[in-house]
Order: structure tokens, then C-alpha cells, then sequence
């Protein structure tokens, strides 16, 4: 077992993670001078004024504090948020990886915020969404679990996945499986499957009551615009794409997934998978360490459960047409989970540093291609449009 006790390591892989932080937070300046898009500040102006809101949370909230909603304030609420949640990684990767040689740390995490589903997804590609909310949601979530017993685990579970799909309905899928898995994983035996699933069933009817009484149904689509509008001050700040969404049912939500065209839609998947090939072969295959890793002590379940909490977002794809949301998602909770896991299990770092020896040109590949092509986008995967040279030039010319 390695054992570095006098901290080089832990310093190594800070302060590397830090200075990737500061080119990230780079990208979000550039974003902030940018402007947030109509679609993704509209969400920002639903609260419970007139009446119970899904995706509403958020707004009420800031509602409640009196924070002023403009195009710049919620530009730098939302990028001290991607801040905030790419700091908490780094300061887990360091805490993790420290009794490990520096190069091991260093590695694991250039090899996260390369990610193209994390850093500059949120950073650029994905910006202004809500989705980043609701992974700082998981991430106290785990925290929480780590560090207390079994009762006030589950209950700061079970809020915190209510407060997600409170914030949007998809935290269903994106939040609430990674919080379970993580019970399975910490107390086992304690909390196995047939509670997991009760928990999660529970959860379902509550997501299904959200729907289902969060609609706009005190006022029409046309006068929710013209309130929000009011609100808003400008007709410019608000997007009717993003009211409307309130006004439909899941029928029509599905409807409007179907593509424009299914070889363009092929294409889209084909791109995402041979661009994403490096980090999607490295998750797989370390789950299955981890599947292995468990087995002898009967747990093997834990880790399927852990499998399919990070896979979980893409269950989204028939109800929701920006896709690569759903993958960035899942991206993003393999590494919320994979630090947790070792947190609780270190001993399993010695199976995944063979791992990443091993498969070491696999994940610079992965961090060539993310540090080349940047975020994976939402509808359209891999646009040339959000990689990093691209972003710097449209912001210098």
C-alpha cells in the first residue's frame, strides 16, 4: 500500500487542481461578459408567488432573500455555483489521492475537469441551466452520508432529493439515484436493496405529484408571459420556449423529443460516443473493479447500484431532447460517487492506480480530446462552436 505521509502528494494534486479552477473560472468570465441566455434566465424568474411551480425552487428562494434577477446577477449566482462545485472536487481528489504518489493525483484530476461532460460543459457549453444546482445538491448529499449515522443520512437524503426535483423534475434521475446508491454503499446490510427501492419508489410518487401540481393553471400561457415579462421588466429577458414548458403535458414533452431526422439524430449519438470513447471505457471498466472489489464481502449489489446511479440521467432521453444534458450528468456523478467510493473504501485505491497505469494513454487521450474539443453540448454534441480555441476567439475577435 502506498503511504505518503508528508503531504508533497496532496499539495501536487491541489495545486494543480486549483490552476485548472482558475482557467475554468477564465471560461465563465468570458461567459459572464457574454450574457446568460433568455431560455435559461426565464427559469430563474419561476417562484411560488401566484402558485406551486415545478422548477420553482431556485426562484423562490431568491425570491425570499430579495436578490435582484438581471442578466448579470444571475450570470455570476450561477458561475460562482460552477465554482463552488468544481472546488468541492478538487479538495475531494486531494484528500483522496494523498497518500499516493503526486503523479497519481495529478493525473486523476486533469483527467475530471478535462472531462467534457463536467468543467467547460458548465463552464460554456451548458451554461445558465439549473442542472448545477442540483449536482452541489449531491455532492453536500455525500458529504452528509460520509460523515453521519444511518437515520440523519436518510433524512438529508431524502430532502435533498426533494429540493432537487423541486429545482427540476429531472433531479429524479440525476440527484436522487446517486444519494441512494450511496446509502447501499456506506451501511450495506443496513440499507440493501429491497429498502433502497422502497426509497426510491417513494420518491417516484413524490417527483409524479411535482408534475402533476406544478403546472401553470391559475393563469394562461399568454398571461404567465406577460406576468413574467412584467416581472422581468423587458420582453427580452423572458423566453417563451422556457414558459411554455410549464403550460404542456408529458405527452407533448415527448412529442417534441422525436428528430428533425433520424440520421441526424444517429449522427449526433455517433459523434458523442467516439469523441467520449476514452472516459466512457474508463468508467466502465472501473466499475467493474468495484463490482469485483465488493463481491467477496457479499456487496456486489452496492456496486451495481453505484453503476447504475452514474448511468441513471441517460433513463432521461425520451423525455427530454438535449441529450448530451443527460450525459454530462452522468459524466459528472461517476466522479461524485468514484471519490465517495474511495473515501469510504481506501483500500480500493490500489486497484484503481493499477487501473489508471494500466490504461494511462487510454485517459490522456480522454484529456487531449476535452482539453481539444471542450463541452459535450446539449442537442448537438461536440459542436466545433463550444471548443476552447473557439470560445477564446470569438472573445479576443
Amino acid at each position: 500500500m502506498y503511504d505518503f505521509t508528508g503531504g508533497r502528494s496532496r499539495t501536487a494534486t491541489l495545486a494543480v487542481g486549483l490552476s485548472a479552477l482558475i482557467v475554468a473560472v477564465g471560461f465563465l468570465a468570458i461567459r459572464v461578459h457574454r450574457g446568460i441566455g433568455e431560455f435559461q434566465l426565464t427559469h430563474y424568474y419561476f417562484n411560488y408567488s401566484d402558485e406551486f411551480l415545478r422548477r420553482g425552487l431556485i426562484g423562490e428562494v431568491l425570491r425570499q432573500i430579495g436578490f435582484s434577477l438581471s442578466h448579470l446577477n444571475v450570470a455570476l449566482l450561477y458561475s460562482s455555483a460552477v465554482a463552488l462545485f468544481l472546488l468541492l472536487l478538487v479538495l475531494a481528489c486531494a484528500r483522496v489521492f494523498a497518500r499516493l504518489p503526486a503523479h497519481i493525483g495529478i493525473l486523476f484530476v486533469v483527467f475530471m475537469l478535462a472531462c467534457p461532460g463536467l468543467t467547460l460543459h458548465y463552464a460554456y457549453s451548458s451554461y445558465g441551466y439549473l442542472d448545477i444546482f442540483q449536482l452541489l445538491l449531491a455532492a453536500s448529499g455525500l458529504l452528509a452520508i460520509y460523515l453521519s449515522p444511518l437515520p440523519l443520512a436518510l433524512a438529508v437524503a431524502v430532502t435533498l432529493a426533494i429540493s432537487s426535483m423541486l429545482n427540476h423534475e429531472a433531479g429524479l434521475m440525476i440527484t436522487t439515484p446517486v444519494l441512494i446508491a450511496a446509502l447501499m454503499l456506506k451501511f450495506g446490510d443496513r440499507f440493501a436493496l429491497p429498502k433502497a427501492a422502497l426509497m426510491f419508489a417513494g420518491l417516484v410518487a413524490v417527483a409524479i405529484l411535482i408534475w402533476r401540481h406544478g403546472r401553470a393553471d391559475t393563469m394562461t400561457y399568454e398571461d404567465h408571459i406577460g406576468a413574467l415579462t412584467s416581472a422581468a421588466g423587458s420582453t427580452e429577458a423572458i423566453s417563451d420556449a422556457a414558459v411554455i414548458v410549464l403550460h404542456r403535458t408529458l405527452g407533448d414533452n415527448i412529442g417534441l423529443v422525436l428528430p428533425r431526422s433520424p440520421w441526424w439524430y444517429a449522427w449526433q449519438q455517433v459523434k458523442f460516443v467516439i469523441f467520449a470513447a476514452p472516459y466512457l471505457f474508463f468508467f466502465v471498466t472501473s466499475l467493474m473493479v468495484v463490482k469485483a472489489y465488493l463481491a467477496p464481502s457479499g456487496r456486489s449489489m452496492a456496486g451495481l447500484a453505484m453503476a447504475a446511479a452514474i448511468f441513471a440521467p441517460v433513463a432521461l432521453y425520451p423525455i427530454g431532447h438535449d441529450y448530451f444534458r443527460w450525459w454530462s450528468a452522468a459524466m459528472t456523478n461517476y466522479f461524485l460517487l468514484m471519490l465517495f467510493f474511495c473515501s469510504l473504501y481506501p483500500g480500493f485505491l490500489e486497484r484503481l492506480v493499477a487501473l489508471m497505469q494500466r490504461y494511462r494513454r487510454v485517459m490522456l487521450t480522454g484529456i487531449a480530446i476535452g482539453v481539444s474539443m471542450g463541452g459535450i453540448g446539449g442537442l448537438v454534441s461536440f459542436s466545433v462552436h463550444t471548443a476552447p480555441a473557439a470560445m477564446v476567439f470569438r472573445a479576443v475577435f
